[in-house]
């Protein structure tokens, strides 16, 4: 156990404890001189000696303490103790800790759930969950370089965050039987509206756009769901708050890329000629490892295009029961991450540096003894009768 202080150029406030020494000296008790006969015999040149005298020397020890306990706190002292040793037993939801072996015993050992809050495992854990990835590292930095951690996980795992979490010290992972519990349904998603612009030699790919459109439409209530757009390439373009399919060969026109760069978002076929593009990687490939939706940005928006003709022989994906689902999830971009994983596979790495131990700061208990000697120093101030000294 050792003492620090976080700011020690704050003890240069020790240099006030002379104020009260200064005030203590300058202020004398008052004296009567009063003459006597015998003081016209005494040389008119004498002087009498005078000698340096603390007055009320208990109310100057209390403001000199006062003064020194106000520059300590403002340097901040904090202890710094050593870690006790401990070891964190941890079971994620859903692993049936009945059928751990050589559990982890003695008074050093504490029983957690793996779950929002860290509760004690002879308490359930909240029903709202949290990635378990994100829950070790948050242990990982605030408990002890010295506690040991054991986590007992199911066999399968979800709700990750796409990485397996780095630490700075080895777990004990042990997979038992179980699951984790189910996650509960995501709510439906907002309906989308969709438009349509289209040459009269496409009008044949318009099925398909309807049945996508259906389909986006389901799960949503009646009285949300959006209308079809439908219409030629000469009429008006939507608002910025719909999703534009252009179904027109040639160059996409000036209207429609202006539309796409104040923030608007477009489909278009394999054979419209846009401009000059930064293509980013490929958004859809199909099952034969090609490009089948590529997407770019234009401006403030997104623009995606079809790499093959929009015809089941060339696109067998039309008629994949998953290609509405898949094309909104892609243009929509909420299209979700994978969070499912063998709890094997998960075992968390090291090499991440240590966290600083967190030290028990001490200023709470100064700024309470810096109180009680000020209500001290007050009374004996104000007091009638006062110590005095020699």
């Amino acid at each position: 156990m050792s003492l620090s202080l976080l700011l020690p150029s704050a003890l240069a406030a020790l240099a006030a404890v002379l104020l009260p020494v200064l005030i203590h000296l300058s202020r004398r008790s008052e004296r009567t001189l009063t003459d006597f006969a015998a003081m016209r015999w005494l040389d008119a040149k004498l002087r009498p000696r005078r000698k340096l005298v603390f007055q009320e020397l208990p109310l100057l020890a209390v403001r000199l303490l006062l003064l020194a306990l106000l520059a300590v706190f403002l340097a901040q002292p904090v202890l710094l103790a050593p870690a006790k040793p401990a070891h964190w037993l941890l079971v994620v939801p859903g692993a049936d800790i009945g059928a751990a072996e050589n559990l982890p015993e003695g008074k050093h050992v504490q029983r957690h759930w793996l779950a929002p809050g860290f509760p004690a495992i002879d308490r359930p854990p909240a029903a709202v969950r949290t990635g378990t990835g994100s829950l070790l590292r948050e242990l990982d930095a605030v408990l002890p370089a010295t506690t040991k951690l054991t986590v007992f996980v199911p066999e399968r795992m979800s709700g990750l965050d796409g990485e397996r979490p780095r630490l700075s010290r080895v777990v004990d992972w042990r997979v038992l039987p179980g699951k984790m519990p189910d996650v509960p349904e995501p709510a439906a998603p907002p309906a989308i509206r969709l438009a349509v612009r289209y040459q009269p030699g496409h009008a044949s790919d318009l099925r398909y756009l309807r049945a996508v459109h259906s389909a986006w439409q389901s799960g949503v209530p009646v009285s949300e769901r959006k209308a079809l757009d439908l219409a030629d390439t000469n009429s008006p373009l939507p608002d910025k708050n719909a999703y534009l399919i252009w179904l027109a060969d040639g160059a996409l026109p000036k209207a429609v890329r202006q539309w796409v760069q104040a923030g608007g978002r477009a489909v278009v076929t394999n054979e419209t000629t846009l401009p000059a593009l930064a293509w980013l990687d490929s958004a859809w490939l199909a099952a034969d490892g090609k490009p089948l939706l590529k997407s770019a940005v234009l401006g403030q928006g997104r623009v995606w295009q079809w790499q093959r003709a929009f015809l089941p022989r060339n696109m067998p994906e039309l008629l994949d029961p998953e290609f509405p689902e898949r094309l909104r999830s892609l243009i929509a971009g909420d299209f979700p991450a994978p969070d499912q994983s063998l709890a094997s596979l998960q075992k968390p790495r090291t090499g991440l540096s240590a966290w600083p131990e967190s030290p028990e700061s001490l200023s709470p208990w100064l700024a309470l003894l810096v109180c009680v000697l000020l209500v001290l120093e007050r009374w004996m101030a104000a007091a009638k009768h006062r110590w005095g000294g020699a």
